[in-house]
Protein backbone atom coordinates (compact mmCIF):
# COMPACT_ATOMS: atom_id res chain seq x y z
CA UNK A 1 0.00 0.00 0.00
CA UNK A 2 3.32 2.16 -0.46
CA UNK A 3 3.83 3.34 3.54
CA UNK A 4 1.54 4.83 6.34
CA UNK A 5 -0.49 7.48 4.95
CA UNK A 6 -3.18 9.13 6.34
CA UNK A 7 -4.54 8.94 2.81
CA UNK A 8 -4.32 4.88 2.64
CA UNK A 9 -5.56 4.90 5.91
CA UNK A 10 -8.91 3.47 5.39
CA UNK A 11 -7.79 1.36 2.86
CA UNK A 12 -5.22 0.14 5.11
CA UNK A 13 -7.89 -0.81 8.37
CA UNK A 14 -9.81 -2.74 5.96
CA UNK A 15 -7.54 -4.77 3.98
CA UNK A 16 -8.09 -8.90 4.38
CA UNK A 17 -4.97 -8.97 6.69
CA UNK A 18 -5.75 -6.10 9.09
CA UNK A 19 -9.67 -7.77 9.09
CA UNK A 20 -8.61 -11.05 9.34
CA UNK A 21 -6.34 -9.91 12.60
CA UNK A 22 -9.07 -8.22 14.43
CA UNK A 23 -11.29 -11.52 14.30
CA UNK A 24 -8.35 -13.62 15.52
CA UNK A 25 -7.69 -11.70 17.89
CA UNK A 26 -11.17 -11.47 18.94
CA UNK A 27 -11.65 -15.00 19.05
CA UNK A 28 -8.55 -15.10 21.07
CA UNK A 29 -9.61 -13.14 23.99
CA UNK A 30 -11.83 -16.10 25.40
CA UNK A 31 -9.62 -18.86 24.85
CA UNK A 32 -6.82 -16.56 26.97
CA UNK A 33 -9.34 -16.20 29.86
CA UNK A 34 -10.49 -19.65 29.85
CA UNK A 35 -6.78 -20.74 30.05
CA UNK A 36 -6.48 -17.93 32.83
CA UNK A 37 -8.86 -20.23 35.00
CA UNK A 38 -6.96 -23.32 34.14
CA UNK A 39 -3.23 -22.56 34.97
CA UNK A 40 -1.45 -19.55 36.86
CA UNK A 41 -0.93 -16.50 35.63
CA UNK A 42 2.39 -16.40 36.36
CA UNK A 43 2.81 -19.41 33.81
CA UNK A 44 0.53 -18.42 31.22
CA UNK A 45 1.85 -14.77 30.51
CA UNK A 46 5.19 -16.29 30.06
CA UNK A 47 3.96 -18.56 27.28
CA UNK A 48 2.93 -15.81 25.30
CA UNK A 49 6.32 -15.62 24.26
CA UNK A 50 5.54 -18.63 22.03
CA UNK A 51 4.06 -16.53 19.49
CA UNK A 52 7.29 -14.80 18.51
CA UNK A 53 8.74 -17.98 17.65
CA UNK A 54 5.46 -18.28 15.49
CA UNK A 55 5.97 -15.10 14.04
CA UNK A 56 9.23 -16.33 12.68
CA UNK A 57 7.91 -19.38 10.99
CA UNK A 58 5.03 -17.77 9.70
CA UNK A 59 7.44 -14.97 7.95
CA UNK A 60 9.16 -17.42 6.81
CA UNK A 61 6.76 -19.96 5.20
CA UNK A 62 3.98 -17.88 4.46
CA UNK A 63 5.53 -14.25 3.14
CA UNK A 64 8.96 -16.10 1.98
CA UNK A 65 11.06 -13.69 4.15
CA UNK A 66 14.40 -13.96 4.70
CA UNK A 67 15.31 -14.71 8.19
CA UNK A 68 18.96 -14.70 9.45
CA UNK A 69 20.41 -17.31 11.90
CA UNK A 70 20.32 -14.53 14.92
CA UNK A 71 16.90 -14.39 14.97
CA UNK A 72 16.19 -18.37 14.89
CA UNK A 73 18.70 -18.49 17.69
CA UNK A 74 16.54 -16.12 19.58
CA UNK A 75 13.46 -18.33 18.87
CA UNK A 76 14.70 -21.07 20.17
CA UNK A 77 15.61 -19.00 23.49
CA UNK A 78 11.95 -17.32 23.57
CA UNK A 79 10.67 -21.36 23.89
CA UNK A 80 13.55 -22.95 26.24
CA UNK A 81 12.32 -20.06 28.41
CA UNK A 82 8.45 -20.66 28.08
CA UNK A 83 9.64 -24.59 28.75
CA UNK A 84 11.70 -23.88 31.81
CA UNK A 85 8.75 -21.20 32.77
CA UNK A 86 5.67 -23.90 32.58
CA UNK A 87 7.95 -26.43 34.54
CA UNK A 88 6.35 -27.02 37.54
CA UNK A 89 9.04 -26.44 40.72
Amino acid sequence: MGGFEFSNLLKAATSPGILGGVVLLTLALPVWFKLLTMVPFSTAFPAQGLIHFLGIIVGWLVFSEYVPTVRWIGGLFLMIGAYLVSLQG
